[in-house]
């Protein structure tokens, strides 16, 4: 073997070159190089050792053997970015990644076998089932592949694959047995004698406790406390005793029992036909007429008042004790001949007591409009307002009452006489009878 030949070393680029290119360098001690060292490819052939600092070795067992010693790791593998890819803590053995590690082939464990323990992150078993068992993880062996199904008949549940839907629960069909009190306001203040109130709150109920029948009740009987606790049944006869009640007076016919049937208290009225008026010496109305029409069917008995002049006619009422002493008001019935428009009606009272002069002025009259419709036609005009009588209304008193047509009010359109039937009065009552 031809030895290395070393060229002047103050040429520009120094270099220990062999004579051939086939011979073979070598270099006997240790060879310390400033620079990089360059070539094809650089080829160990001895064993490197533990106190080496970073050494490329091999060995025909090992192959090729990095050793390296540093204060934090033994081998640092870096990218061209001068970034740490992989590295082996100084004295250590296992092999630590930064980044992500794909796997192309097959990864084996090595000294940890086939089975990877649960505390170095496996499952500790080789079979799914006993995977499953170890974790207790689907004991059963059902996976997530199968659709989940649900059991009986919850119809506010609804399952599509494995995807389940909660729908409103039908309180009548959905929920059996009793609901707990802890359900309603954590069951605070709930207990045997209180309930459940309206506004979210157990409540005692008031009152002094329960109450007691006292005798025999019967059907329809009304019902009377003898004492804080106790109850009886009462007849409407006994009921009408204990009160010292007068039917009729005090109260109206409410059971069999009590035989006789006040009329009700209220609005009441009265028919004043035109046959019970007189009309007046002065300025009075056309006598009292009787008109025939078809022989056998209803005759008109009018007071005919005219068009152009203001007529009056009068009647008085002795008004029964159960009146109220008030207002009252009134109705017109009339009729007519021919013509068209409409007729202005009043009335005016004034009410005379015993020993009162009879010649006294009537209060303040009260008019009430109605319109022609047909000849021969009966024609009802509404009801009136209140006329208030003069006087001091009371028992036993005769009441006057005026009863006018006003042909020269602007309301008063019919331009031929207007004939009365009657007047209906509207009064009120206030007691049961005249007693």
């Amino acid at each position: 073997m031809a030895n290395l030949e070393l060229l002047a070393l103050d040429e520009a680029t120094p270099q220990i070159i062999a004579p051939t290119a086939s011979d073979t360098g070598i270099i006997v001690g240790a060879l310390d190089v400033a620079l990089d060292i360059t070539g094809e490819t650089i080829n160990a052939d001895g064993v490197t050792s533990a106190g080496d600092l970073a050494a490329m070795g091999f060995s025909a067992t090992e192959g090729l053997v990095l050793t390296g010693q540093g204060s934090v790791n033994d081998i640092t593998l870096k990218n061209d970015l001068d970034q740490a890819v992989m590295n082996i803590a100084t004295g250590g053995l296992a092999v630590e990644f930064t980044g992500a590690v794909t796997v192309v082939g097959v990864l084996s464990f090595g000294s940890l076998g086939s089975v990877v323990a649960i505390t170095e992150g496996g499952t500790g078993a080789i079979t799914a089932a006993d995977a499953r068992t170890n974790l207790g993880v689907d004991a059963a062996g059902t996976d997530n592949s199968v659709d989940v199904t649900l059991a009986g008949t919850p119809d506010y549940l609804t399952i599509s694959g494995q995807e389940i839907t909660l729908g409103s629960v039908d309180l009548s069909t959905d929920i059996t047995g009793n609901l707990s009190v802890n359900n309603l306001n954590s069951g605070t203040d709930a207990s045997a004698t209180s309930f459940w109130r309206g506004d979210g709150v157990w409540v005692t109920p008031a009152g002094g406790g329960n109450v007691s029948t006292s005798g025999t009740p019967v059907i329809d009987d009304i019902p009377r406390f003898i004492n804080a606790t106790d109850i009886e049944g009462r007849s409407a006869a006994e009921f009408k005793a204990d009160l010292d009640l007068e039917v009729g007076v005090d109260l109206q016919a409410f059971n069999a029992g009590i035989s006789s049937v006040p009329k009700i208290q209220g609005k009441e009225t009265i028919w004043i036909p035109a046959g019970t008026m007189t009309p007046l010496t002065t300025n009075g109305s056309a006598a009292l007429a009787q008109v025939e029409g078809t022989a056998g069917r209803p005759e008109q008995q009018t007071l005919d008042f005219d068009a152009t002049t203001a007529e009056s006619v009068q009647f008085s009422v002795s008004f029964p004790k159960s009146w109220d002493k008030g207002t009252v008001s009134f109705q017109v019935f009339w009729t007519g001949l021919a013509g068209a428009g409409g007729v202005v009606w009043e009335m005016e009272g004034v009410s005379i007591a015993d020993d009162d002069p009879i010649d006294t002025v009537y209060g303040t009259p009260v008019e009430i409009t109605d319109t022609f419709i047909a000849a021969d036609d009966l024609m009802v005009s509404a009801e009136s307002g209140a006329i208030t009588i003069a006087g001091t209304p009371g028992d036993d008193e005769l009441v006057y009452f005026k009863f006018s047509r006003d042909p020269v009010n602007a309301s008063d359109t019919r331009a031929v006489d207007s004939n009365v039937l009657g007047v209906k009065f509207f009064f009120t009552t206030d007691a049961g009878n005249d007693a």
